[in-house]
Order: C-alpha cells, then sequence, then structure tokens
C-alpha cells in the first residue's frame, strides 16, 4: 500500500488537530502569537499603504462578513485577509520562524480571524485554526531551511497559501480530500520573489568612536523574540499597546488584551472584532 502524500498528510492533521492535544503553552503562544499580529495591523492601518490597501478591500464589495482592522468597515471574509494580512507584514515588525524565514501571524492569525468571524465560530475553533496553519506553514518552510530566502524567493509568499488553506479549510469543515486538492492548488500557484537579502538573522550592532579615541560598542546577536532570546507576555503586551496606540484608545486596546487572552473561552468573535475597529 503506498504510503499517503504530503498532502494528504497535512490534511489528516489540520482536520485531526483538537485543542484537548495542544499543549497548554501552545495554546498560550497561540493567542500572544494573535494579539501581536492585530498589533501590527493597526499600527499599519494608519500607513498610506494601509489605508490604500483598506480602501482597496472595502471596494472588492461581497458580503459584509469580516472587520477590516482599524476602519469600522467590513468585507468578504478574502477581502479581509488580503487587507489585514497586508497590514500584518507591512511594516516588516511581525514574528518570524527563524530557520524557515517565515512570517506565520500575518497569514494563520488574520485567516482564522477573518473566516472565524464570517462563520460565527468559536475562539476556541479559532485558535485551533490558527494552531494546524503555523505548523503547516513552518513545515513547508522547513523543507528547505533558508534555501528558499537563498534563491531570492519570498518563504512567506511560497508557504503562506498553504497556511491559509489550512486554517480556512479547518474551519469551513473541509473533507480530508478536498483539503488535499486545495493544498494541490496552493502548491501550483506558489511563488513570490524578494528583492533585497538580508541576513537570516537581524543582528544588531552599534559603535560609536568618541573625540577622546574611546569606542563605545554594544552587540545583539539574537533577534528580541527569538527562540534565543524570547519576549514574556509582558513585553508582547507592551509591544502591542505600542502599536494599537497609533490607532485606537488606550481603553479600548486594553480590551483587545482582555479578550484575546480569553479567547478560547469566547462563544464568537464579536466583541474582538469590534474592538478592533476605528
Amino acid at each position: 500500500m503506498p504510503h499517503p502524500s504530503v498532502a494528504r498528510r497535512y490534511a489528516r492533521f489540520v482536520l485531526g488537530l483538537a485543542l484537548d492535544q495542544v499543549p497548554p503553552p501552545v495554546a498560550a503562544k497561540a493567542t500572544l502569537l494573535a494579539l501581536d499580529t492585530l498589533g501590527s495591523c493597526l499600527a499599519s492601518s494608519r500607513e498610506d499603504f494601509g489605508r490604500a490597501v483598506l480602501e482597496a478591500a472595502a471596494r472588492l464589495g461581497g458580503p459584509q462578513e469580516s472587520t477590516l482592522v482599524g476602519t469600522k468597515a467590513r468585507a468578504g471574509a478574502a477581502s479581509a485577509v488580503l487587507a489585514n494580512a497586508t497590514l500584518a507584514h507591512g511594516l516588516d515588525f511581525d514574528d518570524t520562524r527563524e530557520d524557515a524565514i517565515v512570517h506565520t501571524g500575518c497569514v494563520a492569525v488574520t485567516t482564522a480571524l477573518a473566516v472565524g468571524e464570517a462563520l460565527g465560530a468559536s475562539g476556541r475553533a479559532v485558535i485551533e485554526a490558527m494552531i494546524a496553519g503555523v505548523e503547516v506553514m513552518c513545515r513547508v518552510g522547513l523543507a528547505g531551511p533558508g534555501r528558499f530566502h537563498e534563491r531570492h524567493y519570498h518563504p512567506t509568499s511560497l508557504t503562506g497559501s498553504f497556511a491559509a488553506a489550512a486554517v480556512a479549510g479547518k474551519l469551513y469543515g473541509l473533507t480530508e480530500d478536498q483539503l488535499v486538492h486545495a493544498f494541490g492548488i496552493c502548491g501550483s500557484q506558489a511563488g513570490g520573489i524578494i528583492e533585497y537579502l538580508y541576513p537570516r538573522q537581524f543582528i544588531g550592532h552599534v559603535a560609536i568612536r568618541l573625540h577622546d579615541g574611546r569606542l563605545l560598542e554594544e552587540r545583539q546577536d539574537h533577534p528580541r523574540g527569538g527562540p534565543d532570546f524570547p519576549m514574556t507576555r509582558e513585553e508582547v503586551e507592551a509591544k502591542f499597546l505600542g502599536n494599537a496606540a497609533l490607532a485606537v484608545p488606550a481603553e479600548q486596546s486594553a480590551r483587545v488584551v482582555t479578550l484575546v487572552g480569553q479567547l478560547a473561552t469566547q462563544a464568537d468573535l464579536n466583541e474582538l472584532m469590534n474592538s478592533l475597529t476605528a
């Protein structure tokens, strides 16, 4: 009997994943990823590129089922993901899986929230889908750790559609065969180049030569938030609040922090998504 394809193994994993099987620290990390991603969305919503993509998504039409973050407008789920994902990654201030070099939140979080809101899904279902999408995206990226990037491809672009399909497929209740076909389409259409090539690690190095000849130097070899230098919950929340302050009042930002922290117990996403409007 032939071994199942990679697409089928991923489909079985996605559809079979339940939050009860997920270690509590992983589920907690998922909510922090959501909070961090939403902070980037809110900050970007006040930039020129953010306003442009939000306006474009609103003009695309469709059912008014999903929130365009940072505005009071709503759009079809696919248009909302297009806009919100652009906001999430536009400032390049979002999460990164360093070895795969993929930004997972801009795809998994935005897709889970847009589709979850459209379907009236529970917070628990949204977290499950989010975790499944992150896992699939990282695994596809790790098929060639760093190799896509070295060849001037954009790994997030190459792998993002697989994560989006995993998230949406789980929430929409696709069958195993349907999700396998969706992954096949993702593979057929995968693409994306990167016009600039930066180091795999954002190494911080500051050197100042004083008039008296002394050299003051500081070096940070590991990016803040990476596996070797992780951010605490308090630091992620502070980062979110700083980003959100560019778009919404402090009381509203604090409410988002509370609601994201309680996501697993929310019956739906209505209150959370309403708190992301401005």
